[in-house]
């Protein structure tokens, strides 16, 4: 990718919610130099599809190379180009399309393995348990842009048997970019378990860091308190906790939270809103603001 200045926000502005820590992930695919914010990017930017028209071995290679190729010399603010990347995925088969974008996470040039890491998890896969060997190996790699950015994807794709790994190089990692990343990992995965060494990690010297620790806190803490929520409630809930990791150039990921809690029964969304309205913490309450003007919107262009 180009060469773009690096970004440090730990707080990046949002709609109507300044307070949500998310990190530009994209970036992190173009930078050689280590780089602010605690990375992160869309989990539910579309799965390929479930069942696509038949595409050969070589069709999905090329598609898959194609897509590589194109987001390695993409910036994170050419949104058109990172949506056609993902559009170029969406139609292949699920499984050949995980194994294929795999065989680029050892790839020795940094922006395509980083772009491959990327697309991992920005979308949705019917089972991504495939790639967790690789990306686990990337925890370990020298590069901390690498190492970073696959904590946030084994957090986002769910891989609880890295939890450990995430915890080690969120608190003891030499390099700041990947212990933001780790912390902001440790939000994405819902282990509450997480609650215990996140209290230490606020403390990082790094702002950006403690930034993300604190935001990863106040995610896992809404997830604990509402730990016996179920049905349409549970729902809500997840909604919530996606917005609250989200940014605002998120916009498939954040749709899908919407989703999920406009398709709840209304009764029981405004219960689960109002009482998360009251939480003490300003990512969650910010995450309902955003939610509630969303689902208002939704209600007047329907009412025309």
């Amino acid at each position: 990718m180009r060469n773009t200045t690096s970004i440090s926000e730990g707080r990046p502005m949002m709609p109507r919610a300044q307070a949500w820590v998310r990190a530009r992930m994209m970036r992190t695919i173009l930078l050689a130099t280590a780089f602010g914010i605690a990375g992160v990017f869309a989990t539910a930017n579309g799965a390929p599809d479930a069942t696509p028209a038949p595409a050969s071995g070589a069709d999905v290679q090329k598609a898959v190379q194609e897509a590589i190729e194109l987001l390695a010399v993409t910036a994170e603010q050419e949104q058109e180009k990172v949506k056609k990347v993902f559009d170029q995925i969406k139609p292949l088969p699920n499984e050949a399309a995980l194994a294929e974008v795999c065989k680029w996470l050892t790839n020795d040039e940094a922006t395509k393995r980083r772009s491959a890491v990327y697309i991992l998890g920005g979308l949705q896969w019917k089972n991504p348990n495939p790639a967790f060997p690789a990306l686990r190996e990337l925890l370990k790699h020298q590069e901390s842009l690498t190492r970073g950015m696959a904590a946030i994807t084994l957090g986002t794709l769910g891989d609880t048997a890295s939890y450990d790994a995430i915890v080690k190089m969120a608190q003891e990692d030499a390099d700041s970019y990947a212990r933001r990343c780790a912390a902001y990992g440790l939000g994405e995965l819902g282990d509450i378990r997480a609650l215990e060494p996140l209290k230490t990690i606020r403390a990082d010297k790094d702002g950006s860091v403690a930034a993300n620790a604190q935001n990863a806190e106040e995610r896992l803490t809404f997830l604990h308190d509402n730990e016996s929520a179920s049905g349409d409630a549970k729902q809500v809930v997840r909604g919530i906790w996606i917005i609250s990791g989200s940014t605002p150039w998120n916009s498939e990921r954040l749709d899908r939270a919407i989703t999920m809690i406009q398709s709840a029964d209304p009764a029981v969304s405004k219960t689960v809103l109002d009482k998360a309205a009251a939480s003490p913490s300003v990512a969650i309450q910010n995450s309902v603001k955003f939610a509630e003007t969303k689902l208002a919107g939704a209600a007047g262009a329907s009412s025309k």
